[in-house]
């Protein structure tokens, strides 16, 4: 049974510090920050795939590039310029700017990694995942 299988858990890694690659090449960085995710995604699959007798068979996982230093600095940047206006009604909150708008913070990857965490830690998935980790190792014996 691989390690997935066996705890039944979803699998994210995060590869930090993707800024650092952003001076690779013509494109930002693109074409290596996309090998390095590949390679990642390839290797860790390889490795939480291994049962017992070599072979194969666990879900991937989801592999996501992120650079804290940017998200950090977005955000500060988003506090510095918008924290001293005053509160919006209802109707121009429409029309203010939000995080997402800003280019540093999509670079970040940082707001798929917050989605992704604010959708898989509810009370649910929390409780089902404290329910089901016994019932494996039961199942296992």
């Amino acid at each position: 049974q691989s390690i997935v299988e066996k705890y039944r858990k979803p699998v994210m890694v995060l590869i930090n510090k993707m800024d650092l690659l952003e001076m690779t090449g013509g494109d930002h960085g693109a074409a290596e920050k996309e090998r390095v995710t590949n390679f990642v995604k390839q290797h860790t699959q390889q490795w939480l795939s291994q049962n017992q007798d070599g072979t194969g068979g666990a879900v991937p996982p989801l592999v996501l590039p992120v650079s804290a230093r940017d998200a950090l600095a977005a955000k500060q940047l988003f506090r510095q310029q918008y924290s001293s206006t005053p509160s919006p009604s209802a109707e121009q909150d429409k029309s203010q700017p939000s995080l997402d708008d800003s280019s540093l913070w999509r670079r970040s990857n940082f707001g798929l990694f917050e989605e992704y965490l604010q959708q898989t830690l509810t009370t649910d998935t929390k409780i089902r995942s404290k329910l089901l980790s016994p019932l494996g190792e039961a199942e296992r014996l």
